[in-house]
């Protein structure tokens, strides 16, 4: 029976704890980043893409949210993202700035795209990882025929 390293272990699409800090650190990084960004009152007007901009940003820390956490916690990191766009759009107004509910649609979409790119690339790393492991122990395995002595009594192990 062949099995499977990341089906044996129990969190099989999480990546190492060093990448994960990391990523979790760029991750609020960005977070802070753009709330500075959101937040800064009487800005020029917006420009023609700024829909796409906002997808996109919420695609990236979408994609390192879910990189980063754990499986099981990368849907409430996603949700608490997504209530982080809301809580900015509905603060915006403090600030001189105008809500745009079109921004919550683009930076909801972002989330969802940036979620479902983190999962690729998670599982695509598991694949990679497994195979990188049964590659390693296929060139370790040693094999015997029928009969063939593998110890001798009183031979050193």
């Amino acid at each position: 029976m062949k099995k499977k390293f990341p089906l044996v272990s129990g969190r099989w699409l999480d990546l190492p704890p060093k990448i994960t800090r990391i990523l979790l650190m760029l991750g609020a990084l960005g977070m802070i980043l753009v709330m500075a960004g959101s937040l800064v009152g009487k800005q020029a007007g917006t420009i023609g893409i700024d829909k796409i901009i906002h997808c996109s940003a919420y695609a990236l820390l979408g994609t390192t949210l879910v990189i980063g956490l754990p499986a099981k916690r990368a849907i409430v990191g996603l949700l608490g993202l997504a209530l982080f766009s809301y809580l900015i759009e509905l603060l915006q107004p403090l600030n001189a700035r105008s809500r745009d509910f079109a921004d919550v649609y683009a930076n909801t979409a972002g989330v969802c795209i940036g979620g479902s790119l983190g999962l690729v690339l998670k599982m695509t790393f598991a694949w990679l990882w497994t195979e990188l492991h049964e590659a390693r122990l296929r060139r370790t395995l040693a094999r015997y025929k029928t009969g063939e002595v593998i110890l001798e009594e009183g031979q050193r192990i």
